[in-house]
């Protein structure tokens, strides 16, 4: 990956943060980085007669910059969620309308 990196000071104010904008370009590099990231994901999300619902998803992260033993990172999530006012129970309850109850 190559990088070119630019510094400048003497702004016209703070709201202008752009490069051309400086009245004095103070440094440049530039450099060759060889390194490579991944990331994977998937996520499944099912619902059972529209009021249980459930959510399941995993991300795997790799690097070449991690040690040899730890370049993948697996980072997995799960949320399940009960729709209460299409309960029969609910339908008489008006404070039920509407309401989602989530668990993450």
């Amino acid at each position: 990956m190559e990088r070119v990196g630019f510094s400048g000071n003497q702004f016209p104010d703070d709201l202008v943060p752009w490069l051309d904008a400086a009245s004095n370009v103070t440094s440049w590099n530039n450099g060759i980085t060889e390194w490579s990231m991944m990331s994977l994901y998937s996520r499944l999300n099912y619902n059972y007669k529209s009021k249980y619902l459930l959510s399941v998803s995993v991300r795997r992260d790799g690097s070449s910059r991690f040690g040899s033993e730890n370049q993948w990172g697996t980072f997995p999530a799960v949320s399940a969620g009960w729709i209460i006012s299409d309960e029969n129970f609910g339908s008489e309850q008006s404070d039920l309308n509407n309401s989602l109850t989530d668990f993450s």
